[in-house]
């Protein structure tokens, strides 16, 4: 059954890179991070989702749905991974902390970028038929 509000999005483009979510927990993905005219992720992007109710803003209706952390909340509800073993630590730390913990997790789980994203996907079980 479809949820009634608005979910996360599967893929979106924004500032020259495609992202394209690799992996889902109730409260925390994973997206891969590609550069346009590149065929590898060069970065993984974990966040956090949250879920906001609708609202009336006046000239506007926000409706009720998850939501992707601002570039102000870099940092607090999201992160940039060097791997993606990083990225699925990083990940599996989020959903363990519930939905919204207050404050920055521990540690800053910056890895060293790995030669074949291929071979790091192969080794997690996460590929391309993955359902999320």
């Amino acid at each position: 059954m479809k949820p009634t509000f608005k979910t996360i999005p599967d893929t979106y483009r924004k500032n020259g890179f495609t992202y394209k979510l690799v992996r889902r927990m109730e409260n925390a993905a994973i997206y891969s991070q590609t550069a346009t005219g590149k065929d590898e992720p060069c970065h993984w992007e974990v966040v956090r989702v949250r879920f906001r109710n609708a609202k009336d803003c006046g000239n506007f209706q926000l409706e009720a749905g998850e939501y992707l952390p601002t570039t102000h909340e870099w940092g607090v509800h999201g992160w940039t991974m060097w791997t993606l073993h990083d990225a699925i630590a990083r990940m599996t730390e989020i959903a363990e902390n519930g939905p919204n913990p207050v404050g920055r997790p521990k540690g800053s789980g910056r890895g060293i970028k790995t030669a074949s994203v291929g071979a790091d996907m192969a080794k997690t079980g996460i590929g391309e038929n993955d359902e999320t």
